[in-house]
């Protein structure tokens, strides 16, 4: 079922809803990745977000109007080790790489200009 608040539509080629399933399997892919190659927990923070929500986020500088969390193309993993929450950037680095060899579309937060390591994200196509 459609969430209200995401668009079924997106600028391109393929239906959202195919994009949005590819940016899926690869999100199942990387979490698996860090499971078993790299023997870490990774969560789920945030997958798609109110439009709402990112004005809010955009307001007091956490985010972006136009975030691609909007789409249902962007997703936040937090990542354990021992039972505890990583924040630092170095640990995010092996699944930003592993992120960017599954899909040439696929972007990771770690190269933004405002480092953001626990954002994965796919441009529309």
């Amino acid at each position: 079922m459609p969430m209200s608040n995401v668009p079924d539509v997106a600028p391109g080629k393929r239906p959202l809803w195919i994009q949005r399933r590819d940016f899926t399997k690869d999100l199942a892919d990387l979490v698996w990745y860090a499971n078993t190659a790299l023997s870490v927990e990774v969560v789920f923070a945030e997958i798609i977000r109110p439009k709402e929500m990112a004005v809010i986020y955009a307001e007091k500088g956490l985010g972006i109007i136009n975030s691609l969390h909007c789409l249902g193309l962007a997703g936040d993993l937090l990542v354990y080790v021992n039972g505890f929450y990583q924040k630092d950037h170095q640990t995010y680095e092996t699944l930003g790489a592993k992120w960017k060899e599954l899909n040439p579309l696929n972007r990771w937060g770690g190269d933004f200009k405002r480092d953001d390591a626990d954002h994965f994200e796919r441009r529309p196509e």
